[in-house]
């Protein structure tokens, strides 16, 4: 997280998230997707709920939340309503290719 939040702000803007991006072995390796994953998955669940997604894609200009459930339900394979670690990987390894 440190790496990719430039300003140190504590949130991943979209130009950051996209810097990050850029270097695609780095970003996909396993260690990187977990601890991606660990520091979005606040509560510690084991899985990335919709409250989750929201804080990490902290935007006052997002307004509407139809945004962020339309991003649970890309990486939600198994419909629980939240994303799991396996998901997660996935839908990252899909964006990064």
């Amino acid at each position: 997280m440190k790496s990719v939040d430039i300003d140190n702000n504590g949130v991943i803007d979209y130009n950051e998230f996209l810097t990050a991006t850029m270097d695609r072995d780095k970003l996909a390796s396993k260690k990187n997707l977990e601890l991606t994953f660990k520091n979005f998955d606040k509560d510690g669940s084991g899985k990335i709920s919709l409250n989750e997604i929201k804080s990490i894609f902290n935007n006052p200009k997002i307004k509407d939340d139809n945004v962020f459930e339309k991003l649970l339900l890309e990486a939600d394979d198994n419909n629980d309503g939240e994303i799991s670690l396996d998901e997660f990987k996935t839908i990252m390894l899909k964006f990064i290719k």
